[in-house]
């Protein structure tokens, strides 16, 4: 519903994007096993920052909220839920 009120169908049908584009998400963290998530996460270039140092190891980023795993999706879902 949401993207719907921004017009993002219409956006998308314009330009579906690129995966040379990367997008960095500073949120609650992410479910990374997610299966509409997972094909899109760089694993490379992902931490965690709490504390002041970047841990790069997953399980120090998988989300304890739910909030990060959300708005991941809207930026980077593999497909689109209803």
């Amino acid at each position: 519903m949401d993207m719907n009120q921004i017009n993002a169908p219409q956006a998308r049908a314009i330009n579906g994007g690129s995966p040379g584009v990367v997008v960095g998400d500073i949120d609650t963290g992410l479910d990374f096993t997610h299966p509409d998530l997972a094909p899109n996460v760089d694993f490379a270039d992902s931490a965690s920052c709490i504390g002041g140092v970047a841990n790069t190891t997953p399980a120090a980023w998988m989300d304890d909220n739910g909030h990060g795993t959300h708005t991941a999706g809207t930026i980077a879902a593999a497909k689109e839920r209803a």
